[in-house]
């Protein structure tokens, strides 16, 4: 609750962007079901938005449109529903004064696996070049020392305990990993967010929310972080 408009784990594992798409999905049916996904969405780079937005950015002066895929498997509902998918994204980048292009290419994974009715575990991992188009990869890094996309690994992780139907309770870990060799001596090397979370909801649609969260940023000249303390109060419906 202490992440509005912008997710948790954002540039520490977290490729959370959702991007204008069409996308077509196939499953099975049953108790174990089978599925796969594939899309085309708008392209974008990623760059941070002026005071007047109005020119294309390096993606879209490519004029192709960003292309994933998934493949995946689920079982169970409500409560029990779970999943563990496999993906992979395809996008391209303009160079300057000239017809070739960059190329920006991750795969990934992630998974919601409920351990319990009252336990569940979730998460996700990517591998890629590029990927501050889908939100934060790379720390926000888009091109290297050598002009070419960043690459970078990232993860996350939260697990969430229902200790009843009012009480929640949580933790989680992310980290941005991009490689050195492209950021140089002024680049950011990592990026790590730990937090723990509590929900509580004492009556009707009303519920609370305590957190506690670290950021710590790496970089060449040494760690910085800093601590928040979030308190959030909102309705269910």
């Amino acid at each position: 609750m202490a992440s509005v408009g912008i997710p948790g784990f954002t540039a520490a594992g977290n490729l959370w962007l959702w991007l204008p798409q069409a996308r077509l999905t196939l499953e099975s049916a049953g108790k174990l079901r089978v599925g796969a996904s594939g899309a085309v969405l708008a392209p974008m780079s990623g760059d941070a938005a002026g005071l007047f937005d109005t020119d294309v950015d390096l993606a879209e002066r490519t004029k192709r449109p960003f292309v994933e895929g998934r493949a995946h498997i689920a079982w169970g509902r409500d409560e029990m529903a779970g999943s563990i998918g496999a993906s992979a994204h395809g996008g391209w980048l303009a160079r300057p004064n000239s017809t070739n292009q960059r190329e920006a290419f991750a795969f990934a994974a992630d998974a919601l696996i409920p351990i319990t009715s009252h336990l569940e575990l979730r998460g996700e991992w990517y591998r890629g070049d590029g990927m501050r188009a889908l939100g934060g990869g790379a720390i926000g890094q888009l091109l290297g020392t050598d002009g070419e996309p960043v690459h970078s690994m990232g993860y996350w992780g939260q697990l969430n305990v229902n200790l009843t139907p009012r009480v929640t309770l949580g933790a989680g870990y992310g980290n941005d990993d991009p490689d050195d060799d492209f950021v140089g001596a002024r680049g950011r090397l990592r990026n790590v967010v730990s937090e723990v979370h509590l929900h509580l909801r004492p009556a009707g649609p009303l519920v609370l929310g305590f957190e506690y969260r670290q950021m710590r940023t790496t970089y060449a000249s040494g760690p910085l972080s800093n601590d928040h303390l979030n308190i959030a109060v909102g309705f269910v419906f």
